[in-house]
């Protein structure tokens, strides 16, 4: 049988160390690599983010991830990580 181009990447999760190393050398991008670690949005949900999906002031503060911009088209609430 021939599997040429069926292979598929192994994907897996970033160790703390990883993590860590990236973080180290990400500069101005340091936010936005946070954000995803924490929320664990993909990267066009956190390109697709505004302003008014942001509650800070709520007791709980959250990010609102539109259904349009979400890939299960479901609207959803996902909670920040206090730091």
């Amino acid at each position: 049988m021939d599997g040429r181009g069926k292979e598929k990447r192994v994907r897996r999760a970033l160790s703390f160390e990883e993590m860590q190393s990236l973080l180290d050398v990400c500069g101005p991008r340091k936010a936005v690599y946070l954000a995803a670690v924490f929320t664990g949005l993909r990267r066009a949900e956190l390109g697709a983010l505004q302003w008014g999906d942001v509650h800070l002031d709520a007791p709980a503060p959250y990010l609102c991830v539109r259904a349009a911009t979400a890939k299960n088209r479901k609207e959803q609430p996902v909670p920040l990580h206090p730091i």
